[in-house]
C-alpha cells in the first residue's frame, strides 16, 4: 500500500473528531412566507384553464375588456373574468401561476 492510502486512512480515522455538531450546525428550515393571492388574470392563466392557444387566450381577454369598457392597458381582475365566464374563483385559482 502506498503513502496516499495511509494519508487518507489517517484522515478518516479522525473525521469524528473534526466534524462535530458545533462545526456544521443543522440547517433550520425556514417557514415559507405565504404571498398574497393574485387578483389579476393573464392570458397564460386562461391558456392553462381552457387549453386554448396563446392567441385565443389573448382574444378572450380582449373580449372581456371590451365587455367591461376597459382600455387596452387596463388590468382585468379575477372577479371580472369569473363573472364574465360564469366560473367561480375556487375553480380558477388552481390554474393560476404564482
Amino acid at each position: 500500500m502506498g503513502w496516499r492510502f495511509w494519508r487518507n486512512w489517517r484522515f478518516w480515522q479522525n473525521v469524528n473528531e473534526i466534524v462535530t455538531p458545533d462545526v456544521y450546525p443543522q440547517k433550520q428550515q425556514k417557514m415559507r412566507q405565504q404571498s398574497p393571492q393574485r387578483i389579476t388574470i393573464f392570458s397564460d392563466d386562461i391558456e392553462r384553464l381552457t387549453g386554448k392557444s396563446a392567441r385565443t387566450a389573448m382574444r378572450i381577454l380582449q373580449q372581456i375588456r371590451q365587455h367591461y369598457g376597459k382600455e387596452k392597458n387596463e388590468i382585468l381582475t379575477l372577479a371580472e373574468f369569473c363573472e364574465y365566464t360564469g366560473l367561480t374563483e375556487e375553480e380558477v385559482r388552481p390554474f393560476m401561476s404564482d
